[in-house]
């Protein structure tokens, strides 16, 4: 009787994860959808979206610091999850302004590794940021600090991407 119920238990928790899978596979096909239209439909650049994205990024972030204090929390988790397709988006569309940043190909390799020392540093320094930002400021308004401040840095995301794109030209 138990192997039956460890069998079924089994198959259960099996297809558990194949509805998990397919749930993050139509997640990452919602982000990736509105690129690839917005690039055939409106000939834009990657750089175009890039800048698109950090300021999509910069006003949901604001919008993170804003709403704790209206109370409304499925907006807010709805914010939380698109923040985190952009944050996805952005680290793709930076492999992919390798092209229209015309980098020739025997220094490709050392813009690779400049781009993922200046792209990843974030994640070395950021998680100290917050922590120091949550001592010091505990509750809302240490996470509200938090936000604010990845926002700027969204903001500066996209001055950098505007000057890039007026270099290029």
């Amino acid at each position: 009787m138990s192997t039956t119920l460890e069998s079924a238990a089994t198959k259960a928790a099996g297809a558990r994860g194949r509805y998990l899978q397919l749930t993050l596979i139509a997640i990452a096909a919602g982000a990736i959808y509105p690129i690839l239209y917005l690039r055939q439909s409106y000939q834009t650049t990657m750089l175009e979206v890039l800048l698109l994205a950090f300021l999509l990024s910069a006003v949901s972030l604001m919008g993170m610091v804003l709403l704790p204090g209206i109370g409304s929390t499925p907006v807010l988790i709805g914010l939380i999850l698109f923040v985190g397709l952009l944050t996805y988006a952005i680290r793709g569309l930076y492999w992919a302004i390798l092209d229209d940043c015309n980098v020739p190909a025997h220094v490709t390799g050392l813009a690779i590794g400049i781009i993922s020392l200046i792209g990843y540093a974030p994640d070395t320094y950021l998680p100290l940021v917050n922590g120091y930002l949550s001592d010091r400021y505990p509750g809302l308004a240490g996470y509200q600090f938090y936000f604010s401040y990845i926002a700027v840095i969204c903001l500066l995301g996209a001055v950098a991407t505007a000057i890039l794109m007026t270099r290029l030209k």
